[in-house]
């Protein structure tokens, strides 16, 4: 997604590609006002990078001192309590001459981690909340129980250098790598800063993980930036897998990279497809198919989904998105964004504009496909449809968002999405339709459901987030404030709730799916470690996410954890499925290294 609101921190396009790729723009390419160079938007994906990194804007870095971060140790209340401040006896904001980032009690926890009692080995964010005995032990700031801290214990893969942003986005493989049906695909976008040193280690890229039910992971195959170094940028931006397009009964791969230069310009963008089983001599030279932008700055390689059966019975309909592009659309400004459909899978180079279907978005800078995802049967009619975020878009370019339904059979032909059903964002500047979610049938009444996320919206707080619960059949275009069932709200300014969703499985035996939200900006105790909360059973109303039934929170200050998700395979072996949560600016493997967890619906509150 891309962010144009002055006195955010920004990179351009250009920014990002210095000796050092995405942490070299990060550190020289800041800008802090004024609107992006027209044809080079700035991505908003990039958020975490920009706004951790930032060390020039007004008001300070988000990592202290500024605007969400902690304040000066001089007689502030800077761990974010409710007793007193540190000039009194508060020691959790730092005693005496105890500096802040010790560990005084030897628990574990420093008041840098959360632990709001450092005095008390008893206290901190991993404790189990005792209900009724008027002490907060897991320092979530509430007596009630049913938050859990995750602890390294729950990690299933962590990044092993400096830079690697593993787990900037997750997917369930299936059988993509040989002895497993539980692989997992996890992408690490960022090039490590020593990258560039002689005998450094490739970093990964895209690695694909051999997971047994309750046996854990392994890594079974890299896919290294080093094989595209001269035209990628963000290779492993996108990693999806857990569908089968040559349909040879062995799931496949896709990697993207929306910044890559591939062969037509600047940013055109490419995504290469793997099929499975791949293994640990795959490089990018086994890739299937190569899809291309048609011109400079069209950013393909954002999204991409198999939704079988919507091109027609026996179709694969491999749907691509290119957000900044504009297909083989007649159109005054080419900037709308796009999706191209190819109903069997294509072979070899290709370009998104030979996709024989086409769906093009409806505003400049709108970016259509930033969320792309195959809907279920929304309507009830037998055909799957397919459901697109355009979040810059809306009436008189007011930015509240939409997503569009794309019924099915689609057909050939080059095709406008406002000339689908339309639903439209609630405020300017929402930007709904960020993420879109399958929900499966969630009320039991035989139609496909849908969870729509606008993350920065504003509506109740500063980019607090709410994701719209929206329940088929979907007749006809409307507003969804009026179409949503159900409406979830983030829990604190700026926690960017909805920026992933997933649905782990049946987690409190229903018989319904449930529905995991992403909060990766979540600071309860310090600068985002990140939440994420599931919701089971039927939603109606106005929701907070503080009503969740569970609500797993990351262990440590930064990390991002629910930046990127995904659910539904059993990955611990007891019948149900799983989520695997990605925290990529997790410094447990060095800085920058990331890592992804395991979250499973023992943490259900009622459990």
């Amino acid at each position: 997604m891309w962010y144009r609101t002055p006195g955010v921190c920004q990179t351009t396009h250009g920014a990002l590609r210095g000796a050092y790729g995405v942490r070299a723009g990060l550190r020289h390419g800041v800008q802090c006002a004024g609107q992006p160079q027209r044809g080079r938007p700035v991505i908003h994906v990039l958020l975490p990078l920009l706004l951790l990194g930032c060390e020039s804007c007004s008001g300070g870095s988000r990592g202290g001192g500024g605007e969400g971060g902690p304040e000066a140790d001089s007689g502030a209340d800077t761990a974010g309590d409710t007793g007193p401040v540190d000039s009194g006896e508060d020691c959790a904001d730092g005693c005496g001459d105890d500096e802040q980032g010790r560990d005084r009690d030897e628990d574990g926890w420093t008041d840098v981690d959360g632990d709001c009692d450092d005095r008390d080995p008893g206290i901190h964010p991993g404790q189990p909340e005792i209900p009724g005995n008027g002490v907060d032990e897991d320092c979530d700031g509430s007596l009630a129980s049913g938050v859990v801290t995750l602890s390294d214990g729950d990690a299933l893969w962590t990044g092993s250098a400096s830079g690697y942003a593993v787990g900037w986005v997750v997917a369930n493989a299936g059988d993509l790598v040989d002895g497993t049906d539980h692989a997992i695909a996890v992408g690490a976008p960022v090039q490590p800063l020593e990258a560039e040193d002689d005998g450094a280690a490739d970093p990964p890229g895209v690695a694909a993980l051999a997971c047994g039910s309750g046996t854990g992971c392994g890594v079974a195959a890299t896919i290294s930036w080093h094989d595209v170094q001269d035209s990628s940028v963000l290779f492993g931006w996108l990693a999806d897998s857990g569908w089968d397009v040559d349909a040879d009964g062995v799931d496949d791969l896709a990697i993207g990279d929306l910044l890559s230069d591939g062969e037509l310009g600047v940013g055109s963008g490419m995504l290469w497809l793997f099929r499975g089983a791949i293994d640990d001599h795959t490089t990018i030279n086994d890739a299937w198919v190569s899809v291309y932008g048609n011109e400079a700055y069209d950013y393909i390689g954002g999204s991409v989904d198999v939704v079988p059966g919507l091109a027609g019975v026996g179709s694969v309909a491999l749907c691509i998105s290119a957000v900044h592009s504009y297909g083989s659309h007649d159109v005054a400004d080419p900037t709308p964004g796009m999706i191209g459909i190819w109903p069997t899978a294509p072979h070899g180079s290709v370009l998104i504009d030979d996709a024989p279907i086409q769906y093009v978005g409806s505003d400049v800078f709108g970016y259509a496909g930033t969320a792309l995802t195959g809907a279920g049967d929304v309507d009830g009619d037998g055909v799957p449809d397919l459901a697109v975020g355009e979040p810059g878009a809306g009436q008189d370019g007011n930015r509240a968002g939409r997503a569009y339904l794309v019924d099915g059979p689609v057909e050939p032909g080059v095709w406008a999405l406002e000339d689908t059903r339309i639903l439209e964002g609630t405020q300017p500047g929402d930007e709904a339709g960020w993420r879109i979610a399958p929900a499966g049938d969630r009320d039991g009444d035989g139609y496909d459901d849908l969870a729509i996320a606008a993350p920065i919206t504003t509506d109740s707080g500063v980019y607090l987030g709410t994701v719209y619960v929206v329940y088929g059949p979907v007749p006809e275009s409307g507003a969804l404030a009026d179409l949503s069932v159900a409406t979830l709200v983030g829990e604190l300014d700026g926690d960017h709730f909805g920026l992933s969703l997933a649905v782990p499985g049946d987690w409190d035996d229903d018989g319904l799916p449930d529905l995991a939200v992403g909060a990766p900006y979540y600071t309860p105790y310090g600068p985002y470690p990140g939440a994420t909360y599931v919701f089971t059973g039927a939603l109606e109303g106005t929701v907070t996410a503080t009503d969740a039934d569970a609500i797993f929170v990351g262990p440590h200050a930064g990390d991002l954890f629910g930046f990127s998700m995904d659910g539904g395979v059993d990955h611990d072996g007891d019948g149900v499925g799983d989520l695997i949560i990605g925290a990529p600016y997790s410094d447990a493997g060095g800085n920058v290294s990331g890592r992804i967890y395991l979250a499973t619906r023992e943490g259900l509150r009622w459990r």
